[in-house]
């Protein structure tokens, strides 16, 4: 999982993309697009529950260590090489 943002007329107008890719092949399972708040990740993990995801890979984002288990949650920047080069792409 990451995020990303952007902006619209000025930096003042930001969005923010929060997404989840399958670690093994790249494919985007699910994103919600919105502000940096706590709740946008909300709406993006309650996409994630029927794929019953065993792990998440993030960056660790303080979001990310608030709202997932230790037990599900991999902080590391060796298993989210994959969805950061999508940022590129």
């Amino acid at each position: 999982m990451d995020e990303m943002w952007g902006f619209y007329g000025d930096k003042g107008h930001q969005l923010w993309l929060w997404w989840a890719i399958d670690h093994d092949n790249g494919v985007v399972v699910a994103y919600w697009s919105g502000t940096r708040e706590h709740s946008n990740l909300d709406k993006l993990k309650a996409l994630l529950v029927p794929l019953k995801i065993g792990k998440v890979y993030t960056d660790g984002n303080y979001a990310y260590v608030e709202r997932f288990s230790s037990a599900v949650l991999v902080v590391s920047k060796k298993n989210t090489q994959k969805i950061e080069r999508k940022h590129l792409s």
